[in-house]
This record gives structure tokens, C-alpha cells and sequence, in this order.
């Protein structure tokens, strides 16, 4: 079932109104300012709808692996990891994943350029990775 959505005036300024998935068979719905005229906003749904049917996925089209450890960094590891972690994290990905893979497309990255980066790992930093982990 595609996502539904129509575009409304109230007043100088234009809404969208995005029809969710129904929770406990009540309707759920969305409805935001898209902007001063209707083109804005049936822009700002189509970009509403895309991202609800996506859930929010990373789109592997051109993302980068560099681009998608940056975004992984910002959203989780700041957010989630104590400041020491964060340190270790930020580490790896800078020393280690960047320089090997990081120019690659992420949907590109298979287990054989993974097999690599890994090998040229230093001794005991599998160990030193998964102490940070618990």
C-alpha cells in the first residue's frame, strides 16, 4: 500500500498532510507547514512520503563509506557512547576505515575489501575493539 498525502491552505500558508499506517486501527496522520505556496509544499510531502516509506533507511545509491561512518558518528556514537568511547570510535574510523575503504560507495564494500582492511589491522586490535564494546 503506497503512502497517501495531499497538500492544504490554512490561512497565508501551506500544509502537508502525510497519512501514516493506522496504530491499533485508529488513522495516524502528520500534517506540517510546507511553506508560503503549494509547489513548496507538495515538495516538502513527496520528501515526507519518501522518507516514511524508507523508515529512514541510508540509501546506498552514492553514500559513501567515508560519508556513512561520518553520519553513524554524529547520530549514535555522540549520542549514545561516553566521551572516552566516542575517542576510540572516532579513532578507528580516522586511522584505520577512512584511509582503506572510505572513498568507496558503500553498496560496493563486500567481504573481500573488508577482508583486507581487517588484515592490515594491528595485532590485538580485534581484542582492544571489542573491550570498548561491552
Amino acid at each position: 500500500m503506497a503512502t497517501n498525502g495531499h497538500v492544504r491552505k490554512i490561512g497565508d500558508k501551506w500544509y502537508y498532510i502525510l497519512e501514516m499506517a493506522k496504530v491499533s486501527g485508529k488513522r495516524q496522520r502528520i500534517q506540517k507547514v510546507g511553506g508560503t505556496t503549494k509547489a513548496k509544499a507538495q515538495d516538502k510531502l513527496r520528501e515526507a512520503i519518501k522518507e516514511y516509506e524508507n523508515g529512514g533507511q541510508v540509501i546506498l545509491t552514492d553514500t559513501s563509506v567515508s560519508d556513512y561512518f561520518d553520519f553513524w558518528f554524529d547520530n549514535y556514537v555522540e549520542k549514545r557512547l561516553k566521551y572516552n568511547n566516542q575517542k576510540n570510535y572516532k579513532n578507528i574510523i580516522e586511522k584505520y576505515i577512512k584511509p582503506e575503504i572510505g572513498k568507496y560507495k558503500l553498496k560496493s564494500i563486500g567481504p573481500k575489501r573488508l577482508q583486507e582492511l581487517v588484515n592490515k589491522l594491528p595485532e590485538g586490535f580485534n581484542k582492544k575493539l571489542s573491550k570498548h564494546h561491552s
